[in-house]
């Protein structure tokens, strides 16, 4: 039986062809068998480490163990890559500056944002510099081998521990329009994190934002919601996916996390890994927040909240799970009940944004009535074009 995609065919998120084959010309055709046996050692390392004694792996410097470097390099880069790209398609085209935009990538591991964010900029005609930073001297010659495999010549590279003060190891760099950290904030402990959340201010130019993204599982998702609370104790603005500022309830209850979720189409080489190592990459997951220097948000004659799980469909009814500035609420709309100005919420997908009004709350759930509205946003907080329709869903 196959597993229900909460996407169209169409959005699926794919492997930039750059990417694939800077990837081919560095280490070889990676659909062979050979090569495929090795990059599945070493992601079966990987998940070894990650799983049965992870405190231990990520303070070892994996990257520098050859197997695991490989996997990293090959298949976790696809696999994390199309995720950028997904979370910049949903918060809109980069900034346009008169100026070439300023990126400072924390662990850039073997150069999946800089991949990523490079083939991007290269997609709008924006120009970047990219400043990426890891602590494992080997990490950071994989990443120089793949820019220079995609011929991005916008790349300077330094070794930074990120245990440690920043803005010193950097040699008091110009402020950065925009600090990446990909798979990283997770494998520093709440101290740091508290720390590194009022130091990334320093770093940033008045206007600069923190693009987060980290696993999508419970420990490391929990892990960065932390942070992203610290933040806004020290007066950040959660700009998305949060629709407010207020301490994440997710937190309230150790069994919750969240995260987005893509569908995702594998190159045939991660079909062949994932045969020989047992898994099925068919969807892509992260947790990842985009933050802002304080501002005001707009007063809003609706109610902001973010979808947080599937549509789930019963008999004369469909909701969903949803997260507000007041909390996590059940939000449902009986088909009775649908009109014009809330059928949006009929049409909804995990992570979508919306704005409703004029409730009811009955039993354990708020219940959209024939008076309510209900609207897509888009993540500036303005009114969005209706989504799909979800019969276009496939299975």
């Amino acid at each position: 039986m196959s597993r229900r995609i909460y996407q169209s065919k169409d959005s699926y998120r794919r492997v930039p062809s750059q990417i694939l084959s800077a990837l081919d010309s560095i280490y070889g055709p990676l659909c062979d068998a050979h090569q495929v046996a090795k990059v599945s050692q070493g992601l079966e390392k990987l998940h070894r480490g990650l799983t049965r004694d992870r405190k231990r792996f990520i303070k070892s410097r994996y990257l520098k163990d050859k197997d695991v470097s490989l996997a990293y390099s090959t298949y976790m880069v696809c696999a994390q890559a199309p995720k950028l790209d997904a979370i910049v398609d949903r918060l809109g085209p980069l900034p346009t500056l008169n100026r070439p935009l300023r990126v400072l990538e924390l662990g850039c591991g073997p150069g999946t944002g800089i991949a990523s964010l490079g083939c991007l900029a290269a997609t709008q005609g924006i120009e970047i510099e990219h400043t990426a930073t890891d602590r494992v001297p080997e990490a950071l010659e994989a990443a120089q081998r793949l820019a220079d495999a995609l011929k991005f010549s916008h790349v300077d590279y330094k070794l930074v521990d990120l245990s440690r003060g920043i803005a010193r190891q950097l040699d008091d760099p110009p402020p950065f329009d925009l600090v990446l950290c990909m798979n990283v904030l997770n494998e520093l402990n709440a101290d740091r994190l508290r720390l590194m959340s009022r130091e990334l201010k320093h770093l940033l130019t008045p206007e600069g934002q923190i693009l987060v993204i980290e696993p999508a599982a419970q420990v490391p998702s929990r892990h960065v919601i932390q942070f992203r609370d610290a933040c806004v104790e020290q007066g950040w603005h959660v700009a998305a996916p949060c629709p407010h500022d207020e301490a994440c309830p997710m937190l309230d209850d150790e069994k919750d996390w969240c995260h987005d979720t893509w569908g995702f189409e594998r190159p045939e080489f991660m079909e062949l890994v994932d045969v020989r190592v047992g898994t099925r990459r068919e969807t892509l997951k992260a947790t990842w927040f985009l933050f802002k220097k304080a501002e005001i948000r707009p007063a809003q004659t609706l109610i902001p909240a973010r979808i947080i799980s599937e549509q789930f469909k019963e008999k004369g009814r469909i909701h969903a799970k949803v997260c507000t500035d007041a909390g996590l609420k059940t939000l449902e709309l009986q088909k009775r009940d649908r009109t014009p100005g809330n059928r949006a919420f009929s049409k909804v997908y995990r992570y979508d944004l919306i704005a409703y009004s004029n409730s009811s709350v009955i039993g354990r759930r708020e219940r959209l009535n024939k008076d309510s509205l209900c609207e897509f946003l888009a993540e500036d907080g303005t009114l969005s074009e209706t989504a799909a329709d979800p019969d276009d869903h496939t299975s």
